[in-house]
């Protein structure tokens, strides 16, 4: 499933509920890969339900990144009046050569949402968890962003800090510079052309004391990024997805 087709389904299951969808354990603070864990699906159907799970990817901006179709290893033993179904956090996707193809979800934060492809009707959306773990890097920038929309997000201040200090530093990130969402950050006396960058919609990355940013498609100054930023109220949203070949 494409992701335009994947949210053409998110926005019935936003509009309606006509069952519910549960991730066990529903208060996990995160999952990880590998491990099992179950979805529940309470529906008051007297019919035969085909359903078809799919999985939200959310960035920290809470936007719709990717629309997954869960990959369903069985189904088990029924907990109640609900249908309880093995899942390891994969996804599966029909490739180029017509084959299906199966793959772990990436961190991040996610829901589940099901529709019953039968009859169309759709669940609402599961509590949003975390496949982790995410808190990888330990710096805490949260007061060099408190003037950004990362500020009101699940962000919770984690990711890359660089320092540039003296003399002229550059710093290079992976892919083109449409890809980031670039936000202009706060200064303090020792640091100063405060830049966050989002990278994927989950990665952030703070550069101080840095003169200049390299991108895979262009090299700009960091003043002429600054100033491009105060013309557009301290923030340039991303312009196409963050794609990058390894």
């Amino acid at each position: 499933m494409t992701n335009t087709e994947g949210i053409m389904y998110l926005k019935e299951y936003q509009s309606r509920a006509d069952f519910s969808v549960t991730l066990v354990p529903a208060d996990a603070p995160q999952l990880l890969p590998g491990l099992q864990y179950h979805i529940e699906i309470r529906d008051p159907s007297e019919f035969e339900p085909k359903y078809r799970m799919f999985v939200v990817h959310k960035d920290l901006l809470d936007r719709v990144d990717g629309v997954y179709e869960a990959h369903i290893t069985a189904e088990t033993v029924p907990h109640g009046n609900a249908r309880v179904f093995e899942w390891y956090l994969q996804e599966k996707h029909i490739n180029e050569s017509g084959i299906e193809e199966v793959g772990d979800l990436r961190k991040g934060h996610y829901q589940i949402a099901v529709v019953d492809a039968a009859s169309g009707r759709v669940s609402g959306i599961s509590k949003v968890f975390v496949i982790g773990p995410l808190e990888e890097y330990k710096s805490d920038t949260t007061r060099f962003g408190v003037n950004t929309p990362l500020a009101h997000s699940r962000w919770g201040g984690k990711g890359v800090f660089f320092d540039g200090k003296g003399g002229e530093d550059i710093i290079k990130l992976v892919g083109d510079k449409g890809m980031y969402d670039i936000f202009k950050g706060v200064d303090f006396p020792e640091y100063a052309d405060t830049l966050i960058f989002l990278q994927g919609g989950s990665v952030v990355i703070t550069t101080v004391n840095v003169e200049i940013v390299e991108f895979d498609d262009v090299t700009i100054n960091v003043r002429d990024l600054i100033a491009e930023l105060s013309a557009n109220k301290g923030t340039l949203y991303r312009t196409k997805k963050f794609d990058v070949k390894k």
